[in-house]
């Protein structure tokens, strides 16, 4: 006789409804989230940003070398200028390697629209050559990192267990960063995985360091790249953010990898690099920040649960 099957029932009790499950990049949050998911540039630094005033050019006390590349500009440029700073110099300086930056450039589509483009390349390369030169702090230059002691295009994944953004606004506020989040998308869960790529992990004085690296055009004064403007513009598109978000992915790769990590002695500090200015002054273009172990470890639990948040 034929098998006669039981009627299915369903399972009782049903699941608990999930949030959305995303996946999520520092450009993607700052685009609000679901609509735009997953758009990860190197040269995000180069879109235009409401907030930020457009840089005035003033040819009469502009710095020469500033001035030199005012009209190179765009997620483009900024691109190339990324590809060859994390693939780095080699033993040659980047203005011995003209065709090198020329290669960058065709290959992100950007052309040199000046009455000498070579004289573009060259100041570029001197750019990139300050840049990896210039001494961050005492003992500290980018191009005497030995190999073992740098990562570059650090990639990394998290996962997100329902932090809510009016969460994350919180404990910036009770660490007096409240001005770093804006007050919008206030209900908006982050469920999913967060992504992304730090230009640069490198290891110094005994500590583990984030880096990026920013092309944003600010100004051909050299004031315009203090430290005052700079942390404007930091705040103006949200780097900071970017930069605990990187710190806390550091923070979590470290702890998988190191016996007896802690954080009060072996994680560092965010670096980033305002490259078009970075060895023309004291100080210029550079903004660096040794972030509370307390707020890492805060914002860590945040993104694990909205609940165990402290």
């Amino acid at each position: 006789p034929p098998t006669v099957s039981r009627p299915r029932q369903a399972r009782r009790p049903l699941p608990s409804v999930r949030r959305d499950y995303a996946l999520y990049s520092f450009t993607s949050l700052m685009r609000q989230g679901a609509d735009a998911l997953d758009q990860q540039s190197a040269a995000i630094d180069e879109l235009p940003i409401a907030s930020v005033a457009t840089a005035q050019i003033d040819s009469d006390s502009a710095h020469p070398e500033l001035l030199a590349l005012a009209a190179v500009k765009g997620p483009r440029f900024g691109n190339a200028m990324h590809r060859l700073l994390e693939d780095g110099r080699g033993q040659v300086p980047y203005v011995e390697q003209l065709d090198r930056i020329r290669a960058a450039l065709d290959a992100e589509a950007v052309r040199l629209d000046s009455p000498s483009p070579e004289a573009t390349l060259t100041a570029m390369a001197a750019m990139l050559d300050r840049c990896v030169e210039t001494e961050l702090a005492s003992g500290l230059r980018l191009v005497e990192l030995p190999g073992s002691a740098r990562r570059a295009e650090f990639e990394f994944s998290f996962s997100l267990e329902g932090a809510g953004w009016h969460g994350l606004s919180a404990l910036l506020q009770r660490h007096q960063l409240g001005h770093w989040w804006p007050a919008v998308q206030q209900t908006q869960w982050l469920n999913g995985l967060m992504k992304g790529y730090i230009d640069l992990v490198f290891a110094w004085d005994g500590r583990y360091h984030v880096l990026d690296y920013k092309t944003n055009f600010l100004g051909t004064q050299l004031s315009d790249y203090g430290l005052e403007t700079v942390d404007r513009a930091m705040v103006a598109h949200h780097y900071g953010l970017q930069a605990l978000i990187y710190s806390v992915a550091l923070h979590r790769y470290l702890g998988r990898r190191l016996d007896d990590y802690d954080p009060a002695r072996q994680l560092g500090e965010s670096w980033y690099l305002f490259v078009r200015a970075c060895g023309l002054g004291q100080g210029a273009g550079v903004w660096r920040r040794n972030f509370p172990v307390a707020l890492i470890e805060a914002l860590d639990r945040l993104f694990d649960s909205e609940a165990s948040a402290a």
